[in-house]
């Protein structure tokens, strides 16, 4: 080989061809999947119908699929079964939310004292209070009901020591 002469080693081109998981059939077979399984997320969807190495593939494929499918927040929202009518359903339900509370049972003695049972392993069900209380301020906030910060500006003509008279004045009239 002669030292001053060199060679160019040509670089083949790769033919650009679309890879399988563009093609319609890919995008049947995940509306396909999609509209049968709501248990699936998207991403989840597209990795099981697509040749996808990352999650991170997946999703972009999944929300071109969504894209492609131009389906809404709120399809999406009543595919998983999240409908207006269940959340106030479920909201209803929570209203009148119940956890169960141990409680000791009293027994007389015969000196006429009262004593707690030691074989007494009751429970009784009462009003859980936190979920209930969230309940009801989730529903007033969404009829706007409840705000979380109220602006003011200017003077409040009234003192506690206001406010405490009226309560016992009304508390007085009954």
């Amino acid at each position: 080989m002669d030292s001053g002469a060199f060679f160019i080693m040509a670089k083949k081109k790769k033919k650009s061809v679309k890879p399988a998981r563009y093609h319609a059939k890919g995008f049947e077979a995940f509306k396909k999947l999609f509209f049968s399984d709501p248990t699936l997320s998207p991403t989840e969807v597209a990795l099981r119908t697509y040749n996808c190495t990352t999650k991170g593939s997946a999703s972009a494929i999944a929300s071109q699929n969504l894209a492609k499918l131009k389906i809404t927040h709120a399809d999406l929202m009543a595919r998983f079964g999240l409908s207006d009518e269940e959340d106030v359903r479920d909201l209803a339900r929570l209203r009148k939310a119940k956890r169960l509370q141990s409680c000791d049972v009293y027994v007389k003695e015969e000196d006429g004292e009262f004593k707690i049972n030691e074989n007494s392993n009751d429970f009784i069900e009462v009003d859980d209070n936190k979920v209930q209380l969230d309940a009801l301020k989730l529903s007033l906030q969404l009829k706007g009901a409840l705000v979380d910060k109220v602006k003011h500006e200017g003077e409040i003509g009234l003192t506690l020591a206001d406010v405490c008279k009226n309560v016992i004045k009304s508390r007085a009239r009954k």
